[in-house]
C-alpha cells in the first residue's frame, strides 16, 4: 500500500549518501563474505527459513547485498531503496536477475509505503542519521501489523577508544575532505590495522571476522569508516531505546561481533 508523502520536509542533505555513493561505485560487487556479514547483522533471526515467503524492505540498500541474501533464502518479494544514483545502479546490476525485487530511490525519512512489509530492516544506515527516530517511525509505518522492524547499529562497548579519541579526529580531518584524497589516505590506517589484526593481540570477535578478508576488503571498510559526517555509536540501552516506539513491542537485541548491536521488535496488531 502506497502512502502519500508528508508535506513536512526534513533536510537530509548531510553529505553521507553522496559520499557512500562514491565508495559503493568502487566496491560494487556482492561477495561470498557478505553472506557471513548479513547473517551476523541479522543474528537476532535464528534461522534462514524465517525469510521464506516474506515481503521485505531494505532501507538504505547500498549495492543490494542485504537484499540479495534473504531473496536467495526464499523471500517472496523485496523493495530496496537508497539515495545515490551510483549506489542504485550497482544494486540494479547485482539484483537484475530477480524479478521480485524493486529498486527505488527514496529517503528513509519519507518511505512511500504503509502496512506493506513482513519485515522492514535498515543495516548500517541509522547510525549515520541526524534524525534516527524519524527513520524508525518511517520503518514502523511501512511494516504490516505483526511484522518486524530490524536495525543494525554501531556499538559503543569495546569501541570506547575509537569513539572518544579517533572518531573526533576522523570527523575533523576526513568527513568533509575530498573523496579521492580520503581514499588514498585510508591505505595508511588500513596497513596498521592489517598488521594488528594478524598479530593476534586482540581477541575481539570482529577482528576474527576481518582475518577472513583480503587487504583490499579491509581497506574498503576503513574507507567507509572515514567517510560519514555523522556516526553515532550506541550503548546497549540506547540501541533498545531507539526502538521504543508506541507501535512496537517484543524487543530483542543481539551483541554482534562484540562491537555492534542488532535490535528487532514486532509491530502491534
Amino acid at each position: 500500500m502506497l502512502k502519500k508523502k508528508n508535506s513536512t520536509k526534513i533536510n537530509i542533505n548531510l553529505g553521507t549518501p553522496e559520499r557512500f555513493g562514491y565508495a559503493w561505485n568502487i566496491a560494487s560487487k556482492i561477495k561470498d563474505v557478505n553472506e557471513d556479514q548479513f547473517l551476523n547483522w541479522t543474528k537476532v533471526i535464528k534461522n534462514k527459513n524465517y525469510w521464506k515467503g516474506k515481503d521485505i524492505l531494505d532501507a538504505g540498500c547500498g549495492i543490494g547485498r542485504n537484499t540479495y541474501w534473504p531473496i536467495s533464502y526464499g523471500a517472496k518479494s523485496a523493495v530496496a531503496f537508497d539515495m545515490d544514483d551510483r549506489t542504485l545502479k550497482a544494486a540494479k546490476n547485482n539484483l537484475e536477475k530477480y524479478k521480485n525485487i524493486k529498486i527505488e530511490k527514496h529517503s528513509i525519512y519519507e518511505i512511500p509505503y504503509a502496512n506493506k512489509f513482513d519485515i522492514s530492516f535498515s543495516i548500517g544506515v541509522v547510525h549515520h542519521l541526524e534524525f534516527p527516530n524519524k527513520a524508525i517511525s518511517e520503518l514502523v509505518k511501512s511494516t504490516k501489523p505483526g511484522g518486524k522492524v530490524l536495525v543494525w547499529l554501531y556499538g559503543y562497548e569495546n569501541m570506547e577508544t575509537y569513539v572518544t579519541i579517533l572518531n573526533p579526529i576522523r570527523k575533523i580531518l576526513f568527513s568533509k575532505a575530498p573523496l579521492p584524497f580520503v581514499r588514498i589516505i585510508s591505505f595508511i590506517p588500513t596497513f596498521f590495522l592489517f598488521l594488528y589484526i594478524y598479530s593476534g593481540f586482540s581477541k575481539l570477535e570482529y577482528f576474527k571476522l576481518l582475518r577472513k578478508l583480503k587487504f583490499s576488503e579491509i581497506q574498503q571498510i576503513v574507507f567507509d569508516q572515514m567517510l560519514p559526517k555523522t556516526a553515532k555509536y550506541y550503548k546497549k540501552n540506547e540501541a533498545l531505546t531507539l526502538l521504543e516506539h508506541p507501535e512496537l513491542y517484543d524487543h530483542k537485541i543481539e551483541w554482534v561481533n562484540e562491537c555492534s548491536w542488532t535490535v528487532m521488535a514486532t509491530k502491534k496488531n
